[in-house]
């Protein structure tokens, strides 16, 4: 999927089959419509949001849990110099821990966005027909509050069985907001669902544990998303990456 070569071209699937040549089928499905192809001296290349924030939590993760396994020496520091040997290991978690969160986060965002663009353009998403109010949503929403895109998108691709009120989506926005909005939108001022200085608290509580959570929570809300919306199939390129991602830092947390 990587190259280091310039491409040749890059445009958008659809318009690089009109230009070049169709894709087979099986090809097809395993990225979004809205990903980009470009043609390399390797081959193919094919190119979307998603790859590069799932990517971003595939190179940090392994990184974390080595930081934190480094860690645990000093979990109970038997000598002076302890202090000056972890600081630089703490200040790695903290590091890959923030951007872990920020990714998945991100990961979320890009991925309700790439299904409003989706159904926008083909009226469909996956298997299911979008019906009129769905399409409005998707044209004109794509800008509202992540709890309100991601609320509607469960509701619709559970035929209604569902909402963001249930799980994991009701506890990916109560962790995932919360420790987004303090690394990205950092102030010590209250805002509207943040009391005076919770911001700094909830920067300064991000760790290993937290990041393990946010990927557990988004690749949860990612998968059970794909399935009720392309079936119950793990062939697309984000469903298998993020099953992998979630089954890595289950164990992980399971065995902090």
């Amino acid at each position: 999927m990587e190259s280091n070569l310039a491409p040749v071209c890059i445009s958008r699937l659809d318009e690089f089959e009109k230009a070049f040549f169709p894709l087979a089928e099986r090809v097809k499905r395993q990225f979004p419509f809205y990903a980009h192809v470009s043609i390399s001296t390797y081959g193919l290349k094919f190119e979307f949001p998603e790859h590069h924030f799932l990517r971003d939590i595939e190179t940090s993760l392994p990184e974390l849990l080595d930081t934190r396994a480094r860690m645990t020496p000093f979990i109970r520091p038997t000598s002076e110099t302890a202090g000056s040997d972890v600081a630089g290991l703490v200040a790695r978690e903290k590091f890959l821990s923030r951007s872990i969160v920020s990714a998945t986060f991100s990961l979320v965002e890009a991925f309700l966005s790439g299904l409003f663009f989706t159904a926008v353009h083909t009226q469909s998403l996956g298997s299911l027909a979008c019906d009129e109010d769905f399409l409005r949503y998707a044209a004109t929403k794509e800008s509202a509050p992540l709890n309100n895109r991601l609320d509607r998108v469960v509701q619709f691709t559970s035929m209604g069985t569902e909402s963001g009120s249930d799980e994991p989506f009701k506890r990916f926005i109560e962790v995932g907001k919360r420790y987004r909005d303090a690394i990205h939108h950092t102030t010590p001022f209250p805002r509207k669902d943040v009391e005076l200085g919770g911001r700094l608290t909830a920067l300064y509580d991000i760790n290993c544990e937290i990041a393990l959570h946010c990927v557990v929570l988004s690749s949860a809300t990612l998968l059970k998303i794909s399935r009720w919306t392309y079936g119950a199939s793990d062939a697309a390129d984000i469903a298998i990456r993020c099953s992998e991602l979630c089954e890595k830092a289950h164990r992980a947390w399971l065995s902090r």
